[in-house]
């Protein structure tokens, strides 16, 4: 299972996905206007991300080895 962010560049107004399980660097970087985020801002969103996704890899597991209920979540954030 894949664990795709989607992120907004306020600089351009573009979306595009970052698909956290095979990027190729923890660099974060909008495709159309080519704006990187800070680096510390980008280790924060990039240790968010892996925690969630091992949250619902866990309950997976749990799901397949303990037979409880199997739940994922995903996060939306609306607004500015």
């Amino acid at each position: 299972m894949a664990t795709i962010a989607k992120i907004r560049c306020l600089s351009c107004e573009g979306k595009f996905d970052f698909y956290f399980n095979v990027r190729k660097t923890d660099a974060i970087q909008c495709p159309y206007c080519y704006t990187y985020m800070e680096e510390q801002s980008a280790m924060q969103v990039l240790d968010v991300i892996g925690a969630f996704s091992d949250m619902n890899r866990d309950l997976r597991k749990y799901a397949d080895q303990r037979k409880e209920p199997l739940f994922q979540f995903n996060l939306h954030e609306r607004g500015n």
